[in-house]
């Protein structure tokens, strides 16, 4: 946590790994105010003070959560997720499967909805981009161009149509 990387997540897999918090408490007492409102450090522990994780179920629980980042209907679009959205992540796979452990956040205590770069979305395409990035918003993707410009040049003149193609001159 003291070290000098801007980016940290902490995954804890151990027994007894929430007793962390307690430890935890008292290294952050030592770090500067200004590394502590970092927004971008996160510790996640495997279990609680008395919980015993079975071999492999909190890396399962990781998996089946970035599993579920993969899906489209997650609606994930960002490059990156937040710590915000891990955790729903998390805790929506945690109900889904209510033999499974529950990952418990020791630090910070409220998620930060800010994009993390510990945290790369896996349903994430990057798009071509047409214009620069004050008119992204507002334009159209490159495939909807080459779309709508194909579908002119071959005479149709909507995309069901069938369309002719020139000849000659």
């Amino acid at each position: 946590m003291d070290s000098e990387a801007e980016h940290v997540l902490m995954l804890v897999d151990s027994c007894f790994a929430g007793s962390l918090n307690s430890e935890l408490s008292v290294l952050l007492e030592e770090l500067c105010a200004k590394r502590r409102a970092l927004k971008t450090l996160a510790v996640i522990t495997s279990g609680d003070f008395e919980q015993e994780p079975r071999r492999g179920e909190f890396t399962r629980l990781l998996r089946l959560a970035l599993d579920k980042a993969r899906d489209e209907s997650a609606g994930f679009t960002a490059p990156h997720l937040s710590f915000e959205d891990w955790e729903k992540l998390l805790n929506t796979v945690g109900d889904e499967n209510p033999g499974l452990l529950r990952a418990l956040w020791v630090w910070p205590g409220s998620r930060r909805d800010e994009p993390s770069l510990c945290l790369p979305n896996p349903h994430y395409q990057p798009q071509e981009q047409v214009v620069e990035a004050s008119r992204q918003s507002v334009a159209l993707s490159a495939s909807a161009l080459e779309q709508y410009w194909l579908a002119r040049a071959s005479g149709r003149t909507d995309d069901d149509g069938p369309g002719w193609y020139f000849s000659g001159r």
